[in-house]
C-alpha cells in the first residue's frame, strides 16, 4: 500500500489529478477503523466515510475542506505539536500517504456521497473511459501501449522495471499461461534459434490456436460456473452435465466474443430460434445444487438455487457481492434489499424446481447419431408400410378370422365360464429367479404332489386387477382355481407377472416365461381350450427382486378388451378407426408377417440404443405457470412482502427495456457499453491468471470493501481494448503476453522488494505456484503419458481407496484404465462432497458455490502428494523411461529430464547433483533387485518394455526429484 500511495502522491505532485476518496483516501484510513470504524467509535468519531469525516466527533470535524493545515485529521497523523500521533499503535503513516490525505483535503475533500459529480462515484461504479497513454521518460522500454501505464507508475515511484527474462523461461511461462502445458525442448530450441522479428508473435499465435488453449481457459470458468459432476448435499448424486464443460472449451477455442459468451449462458434459451448448443450453454446456471434428501422442501431449495444464480451472476460479471442484501440493505455498497429481489425476479421463472432428476434436460445427439437415427427411422417406416399396406391374400383370410372370432365371443357370452376363488400356497424360498423357475416343485404336474402343503383361499383377488401384496424376494408362489364350463370353449388367458411364470391347464403346460419385469395388465396372452365341466388351472410365480405381483383375466379371444366391441360390430358398420385397429390386431398374429414384425422389433431396439447424453438446461415458464416475485422479509421465503419486477440496481445504468425485463435483457445489459463493471472485471480476472494478483486484488469484490485498483488507468485501458476488439479474449491475452510488462524477469531485487513486496507496481515478472490441474497435467505431459483426447464424460484417474464411502450413496469410484487414466485434469470427475484429493491439496475448490479467486497455499502435504500420489509416481516412472530412451549416458539422460521439466538447460552444479543422485539410487537398487523389479513392473508396460529394471528404478528416483522441484511447480 505504501508503494501505491507513493505513486499516487508523486502523480498528484506532477499535476496528474487530485486524489480520489474511494480509490486513494479510504484505503489509507482503513488503519484507523479499529478505533474509528463501523464497530467502534472512540470520541464518537468515525473515519469510514467522507460524510462521517466531515461530521467529526466530540471535537468537531476531522477534515476541513480546503484547509489541510487546520484539519485535526492531518494534525493527528503527523503528530503536530501538542497532538498525540495517530494511529497510536504500529508505524506512522508513510510520508506519501500523508501527502495523499493533505492533497485530498486541500482539493475540497470530495467524495462519493457529496453529490457534486459523477466522478465522485465509487471508482468501480463510475463510467468507464478510455484513458490517454501516459508520458514516460524511457520510451524504449514499452512494446505495448499497456507498458506505458506500467512504466509511468514505476517512474512515479522511483523504480525501474526488471530486465527481460531469457527466451526459454518466457516460452515456458507463456505456454503454461495460455495452454496449461509446458513446451518441449524441441520447441524451446526452435524458438531460441528463430531470429525473425515476429518470433514471439508466432509463438503466441500458435499457442492461442492450440486445442489446449480452450481446455486451460475453461478451467477458470468452471470454477466460476461451479461446475461439478454431482448435485451436492447429502447423497451428492451424479449429474450428467459434461456437455456444458465441452461447450465452454469449444467457446474459448473458437474465441467466441465474450458478449455472445455471456448472452448464450445466461439466456440462450430465450434467443430467437436457439440452436441446441445455445441451449446447452444455459447449463451455466443449472450447476446449482439440488437437494433430494428425504423431507426437504423443494421450494426452499429452488429459492436457494435462484439466489445462487443472482449472486453468481453479479460476482462473475460485475465483481459485486449482493448476498447480504437478501436479508437487509447492503451495509457497504449501494444495494437495497428490494433491488436484490428485483434481480431475483430475472431468474424466478424457470422450470427447474429442485427435482432429483434435474429436469428440464436436453438430449443432444451428435451428427453421426442423428444420421443413424434418420436411417433407422426410415427403415422402420418402410417395414411398417409393409405391415399396414394392402395384402389381398391376408385381407381375405382376415374375413375368416373375423367370423371365427365373433363366433367365439358369442359362444363365450352364451355360456360364460364360472371361476372359483383363487387358492394360494407359499412362499417357497429359492436361490434366484432362474433357479426357482427351473426347479420342479412337488406341486407341479407329474411331480407327485405334496400332501403337506396348505392352500389358503384368496377371495379378494379379483380378475382383471394387478395383485402386488405378495411378500419377500427370491421366492416361488403357487395359485390354483377351477374353471367350470357348460360346453367346450376356446378362450384366452391374459397374464402379467413379476418376475417369472409357468401355467398349467388340466396338467398340461400352456405358458411359461422368465424375465425381470413388473406385473402389468395384458402383458402376455395364451390361447387355451376349455373342456366341458371342470378345468384345473395352476400357476407358478417366481419373484427375484422387488415387489412380487401377478395379473390374470379370462377372455374369449386374444385381442385387447377394447377391441371386442369393435369385433362384434358388423363389418359394414365399423368406423375407420375400428377397422384399422382390428386389421393391426389380426396381422400382429400372422406367421406370414413374423419376419417383418421381428425386423420392426430389431429396428426399434437399435433406435433405443442410439442414446444421447443429456444436460440440465434453463427453460422459461409460460402463461399461468409464471411466478410472482416478492421481497422475502428478512430473507425468509415463507414470509413474502411487497411485489417487485425484474430490474437492476439504481446505482448502475438502467435497463433499456425498463422493469419487467427478461434474462435476455439482463444478459445484454451486462455487456452493454454503458455498464461500468463487466469489462473491468473480465480483464482483471485474466490479469490475475497471468500475474498471480489482479490489478484489483479482490477480484470477487469491486465494491467499497474491496481493494482499489493498483493501476486504475491501465484497468480502464484494457477494458476499453477488450470492447473495441469485439470482446475477443484471445486478442486481449495476446496483447498482454507480448508486452514488456509480462516479459520481465521474475527474479527478486532487494530495493524494489523492500518498497513493493507484493509487486503491486509490476517491477518484475510473475512467479507463483501453478494451479492444481496444471501441476498434474505438466507431470503427465513431460512424462509422455498425457492423453490428447478431448471432450466426453468425466473420467476417474487413480485416487486413494475408500474416499467415496458414504452412508447415503452406494456410488463408487471406478479407476480408469488405458488412455482415460491420463487425460487432462479438466476432465476428472468432480464430486462436490469429495473432490479429487490431489486437486484439493493444491487449493482447488469444491465448486459448491462460485469461486472467483482460488487461494494459494504451500504446505508439506503437497509434497507428499507429488511424491506418492499414483498419478505422479506413474509420471516419474514414465519420465525415467523417456530419459533412458531419448538420451544416452548419465549426463545426457539427466539433461534430457531436466529440460523436459524446465525448458532451460541445467547449470553444471544442477547436472552434477542429478548425476550423483542417479549413482546413489543405482547402488541402492543393485543391492535391492526385488524393489527395482517391483518399481519397473508398476510402470506402464509400453514405457518400461525392454529397459533394464535397475537402471529404470534409479532414473525414476531422479525423475521424481525433478517433478518435485519448486521451480517445476512454479510459474517462472
Amino acid at each position: 500500500m505504501a508503494a501505491v500511495a507513493l505513486g499516487l502522491a508523486t502523480a498528484t505532485a506532477r499535476g496528474q489529478g487530485s486524489p480520489d476518496y474511494t480509490r486513494d483516501v479510504a484505503p489509507i484510513l482503513e488503519r484507523c477503523h479499529e478505533c474509528h470504524g463501523p464497530a467502534k467509535q472512540r470520541k464518537s468519531l468515525r473515519l469510514d466515510s467522507r460524510s462521517s469525516i466531515l461530521a467529526g466527533g466530540r471535537s468537531g470535524a476531522a477534515a476541513i475542506p480546503g484547509q489541510s493545515g487546520a484539519s485535526p485529521l492531518l494534525q493527528r497523523v503527523t503528530g503536530a505539536p501538542g497532538k498525540k500521533r495517530m494511529p497510536p499503535d504500529g508505524p506512522p503513516l508513510a510520508k506519501a500517504e500523508v501527502e495523499v490525505l493533505r492533497a485530498w483535503i486541500d482539493a475540497g475533500a470530495r467524495g462519493p456521497d457529496d453529490g457534486t459529480a459523477t466522478s465522485d462515484l465509487h471508482w468501480a461504479y463510475a463510467p468507464r473511459t478510455r484513458p490517454a497513454r501516459p508520458d514516460v521518460r524511457d520510451e524504449r522500454w514499452p512494446r505495448s501501449e499497456l507498458d506505458y501505464f506500467t512504466l509511468a507508475r514505476l517512474e512515479a515511484a522511483g523504480l525501474s522495471p526488471s530486465p527481460a527474462t531469457d527466451r526459454a523461461t518466457w516460452l515456458r511461462r507463456v505456454s503454461l499461461d495460455l495452454t496449461g502445458l509446458p513446451p518441449t525442448p524441441e520447441e524451446v530450441d526452435a524458438f531460441i534459434a528463430d531470429g525473425s522479428s515476429d518470433a514471439f508473435e508466432a509463438v503466441v499465435d500458435r499457442l492461442l490456436a492450440s486445442p489446449g488453449y480452450g481446455e486451460h481457459q475453461a478451467q477458470l470458468w468452471l470454477d466460476l460456473a461451479r461446475y461439478a459432476d454431482t448435485q451436492g448435499f447429502e447423497k451428492d448424486s451424479r449429474r450428467s452435465i459434461w456437455l456444458f464443460r465441452d461447450w465452454v472449451i469449444k467457446a474459448f477455442n473458437e474465441d467466441m466474443p465474450f458478449d455472445q459468451f455471456t448472452v448464450e449462458q445466461l439466456a440462450g434459451d430465450l434467443l430467437p430460434d436457439p440452436t441446441p448448443e445455445q441451449i446447452v450453454a444455459t447449463a451455466f446456471h443449472r450447476n446449482t445444487m439440488t437437494n433430494d434428501e428425504g423431507g426437504t422442501d423443494n421450494e426452499e431449495f429452488r429459492v436457494e438455487a435462484v439466489s445462487d444464480r443472482i449472486e453468481t451472476t453479479m460476482q462473475v460479471w460485475m465483481g459485486t457481492t449482493v448476498a447480504c442484501a437478501r436479508c437487509h440493505d447492503h451495509k457497504y455498497d449501494p444495494l437495497s434489499q428490494r433491488e436484490y429481489f428485483e434481480l431475483f425476479a430475472f431468474f424466478n421463472n424457470t422450470e427447474d424446481s429442485d427435482h432429483g432428476d434435474d429436469r428440464p434436460k436436453l438430449e443432444l445427439f451428435s451428427r453421426e447419431q442423428e444420421h443413424q437415427r434418420e436411417r433407422l427411422s426410415g427403415v422402420e417406416a418402410h417395414l411398417q408400410e409393409i405391415l399396414d399396406g394392402p395384402l389381398p391374400a391376408l385381407d381375405r383370410s382376415q374375413a375368416t378370422w373375423d367370423q371365427l372370432s365373433r363366433d367365439r365371443v358369442t359362444a363365450f357370452r352364451a355360456h360364460p365360464p364360472r371361476l372359483t376363488p383363487w387358492s394360494a400356497t407359499g412362499p417357497f424360498p429359492v436361490e434366484s429367479r432362474t433357479e426357482g423357475f427351473n426347479r420342479v416343485f412337488p406341486l407341479e404336474p407329474g411331480a407327485g404332489g405334496d400332501p403337506e402343503v396348505t392352500w389358503v383361499e384368496r377371495p379378494k383377488w379379483a380378475d382383471g386387477e394387478i395383485h402386488s401384496d405378495l411378500p419377500d424376494v427370491n421366492v416361488a408362489h403357487f395359485f390354483q382355481r377351477t374353471i367350470t364350463c357348460d360346453a367346450p370353449l376356446e378362450a384366452t388367458l391374459s397374464l402379467g407377472m413379476d418376475d417369472a411364470m409357468k401355467v398349467w391347464l388340466n396338467g398340461v403346460k400352456v405358458f411359461e416365461r422368465e424375465r425381470e419385469s413388473r406385473a402389468k395388465a395384458n402383458d402376455e396372452l395364451a390361447s387355451v381350450s376349455l373342456r366341458e365341466g371342470d378345468n384345473h388351472l395352476l400357476i407358478k410365480l417366481v419373484n427375484g427382486v422387488g415387489p412380487a405381483g401377478f395379473y390374470f383375466d379370462l377372455r374369449p379371444i386374444d385381442v385387447p378388451v377394447h377391441l371386442t366391441d369393435a369385433l362384434m360390430t358388423p363389418p359394414a358398420d365399423r368406423t375407420p378407426a375400428q377397422a384399422s385397429a382390428l386389421t393391426a390386431a389380426y396381422r400382429s398374429r400372422l406367421p406370414e408377417l413374423e419376419a417383418v414384425r421381428n425386423a420392426v422389433s430389431i429396428v426399434k431396439v437399435q433406435l433405443r440404443m442410439v442414446t444421447a447424453p443429456t444436460v440440465p438446461v434453463m427453460r422459461e415458464l409460460k402463461g399461468d405457470g409464471r411466478r410472482d416475485t416478492k421481497v422475502h422479509v428478512r430473507g425468509n421465503f415463507l414470509n413474502q412482502g411487497a411485489p417487485v419486477e425484474a430490474n437492476v440496481p439504481a446505482v448502475f445504468p438502467s435497463l433499456e427495456q425498463g422493469p419487467g425485463s427478461t434474462r435476455l435483457e439482463l444478459a445484454r445489459w451486462l455487456i452493454s457499453s454503458d455498464n461500468p463493471l463487466t469489462a473491468r472485471v473480465v480483464v482483471n480476472r485474466h490479469w490475475e491468471r497471468l500475474f498471480g494478483r489482479g490489478l484489483v486484488l479482490t477480484s470477487e469484490d469491486f465494491g467499497t470493501q474491496g481493494e482499489p485498483p493498483s493501476h486504475p488507468m491501465m484497468l480502464d485501458w484494457l477494458a476499453s481494448e477488450l470492447i473495441d476488439r469485439g470482446w475477443s479474449q484471445k486478442q486481449l491475452l495476446r496483447e498482454v503476453v507480448l508486452s514488456s510488462t509480462y516479459r520481465q524477469s521474475s527474479k527478486f531485487r532487494e530495493g524494489p522488494q523492500r518498497i513493493d513486496p507484493h509487486n503491486d507496481l509490476l517491477w518484475r515478472g510473475p512467479r507463483f505456484r501453478l494451479p492444481a490441474e496444471t501441476i498434474r497435467d505438466q507431470a503427465l505431459a513431460v512424462s509422455g503419458l498425457l492423453s490428447s483426447k478431448m471432450y466426453g464424460p468425466s473420467v476417474m484417474p487413480p485416487q486413494p481407496a475408500g474416499l467415496w464411502r458414504n452412508v447415503y450413496s452406494a456410488d463408487k469410484w471406478k479407476t480408469q484404465v488405458g488412455e482415460d487414466r491420463y487425460r487432462r485434469g479438466l476432465y476428472t470427475f468432480w464430486r462436490r462432497t469429495m473432490p479429487y484429493p490431489s486437486f484439493t491439496m493444491f487449493d482447488a475448490p469444491s465448486r459448491e458455490y462460485c469461486v472467483s479467486r482460488r487461494s494459494r497455499t504451500n504446505t508439506p502435504l503437497q509434497s507428499l502428494v507429488t511424491l506418492n500420489d499414483p498419478a505422479y509416481t506413474e509420471a516419474a516412472r514414465s519420465l525415467a523411461a523417456r530419459m533412458m530412451r531419448e538420451a544416452a549416458g548419465d549426463r545426457g539422460r539427466a539433461e534430457r529430464g531436466f529440460r523436459l521439466c524446465l525448458a532451460r538447460k541445467p547449470a553444471e552444479r544442477e547436472l552434477a547433483r542429478l548425476i550423483q543422485l542417479h549413482a546413489d539410487a543405482l547402488d541402492h537398487y543393485r543391492r535391492a533387485p526385488d524393489a527395482a523389479s517391483a518399481l519397473a513392473d508398476a510402470a506402464p508396460a509400453d514405457a518400461s518394455a525392454g529397459l533394464d529394471a535397475t537402471q529404470l528404478a534409479a532414473w525414476t528416483a531422479v525423475a521424481s526429484v525433478l517433478l518435485n522441484m519448486d521451480e517445476v511447480l512454479t510459474k517462472p
